[in-house]
């Protein structure tokens, strides 16, 4: 594969991962602003969700991937992992944006399960600034997205904010030297 069509590849796959961040944070607004599910819940069923997605995932691609996954797991990380999420899904009950367990599992299984799987799919091609900083494109993916579908308001600070964000992006972006 050529080297202009090997980037291109990598870009792609880069964008679809930051647009299934974007839309893990979408789901996650549109479940508990338009439905009855308590945050805790869907929390739970988020996680559990994407976990099970990227079991399904590893052991899709590994042979004797049951056992491994079953035997790493590390119970002080995943429930570090539940009470970030779960102050992200309180919180979302409190801001802009618009339906129950089906978000959950949208959010849980393909927006992050998939999502994360792709993004350490492409991870080892990018360089590691590159990566970190094109993380930082996730909030202005969002906020117009949010705009866009769920009709939430676009407003000057979101303007300024993408506009900063996404000026930072390009400047550390364009600043790095060209040899990996």
């Amino acid at each position: 594969m050529s080297l202009v069509a090997s980037s291109l590849r990598t870009m792609a796959w880069t964008a679809l991962a930051m647009l299934a961040f974007a839309a893990n944070s979408l789901l996650c607004r549109a479940a508990l602003l338009e439905t009855d599910i308590d945050a805790a819940s869907f929390t739970s069923l988020r996680l559990i969700s994407g976990a099970l997605m990227l079991a399904c995932i590893v052991m899709s691609r590994q042979r004797f991937a049951t056992i491994q996954i079953l035997s790493k797991g590390n119970w002080q990380s995943a429930c570090m992992l539940f009470v970030y999420a779960a102050g992200f899904s309180f919180a979302y009950v409190s801001i802009s944006a618009a339906t129950g367990a089906f978000y959950a599992i949208l959010s849980g299984a393909i927006a992050s399960g998939a999502g994360y799987a792709l993004w350490y799919a492409v991870l080892p091609m990018l360089r590691a600034t590159s990566a970190a900083t094109l993380q930082l494109s996730v909030p202005v993916i969002t906020a117009v997205a949010g705009v866009f579908l769920l009709n939430e308001p676009l407003t000057l600070r979101i303007v300024l904010s993408s506009l900063v964000i996404l000026g930072g992006v390009a400047l550390v972006i364009r600043l790095q030297p060209t040899e990996r």
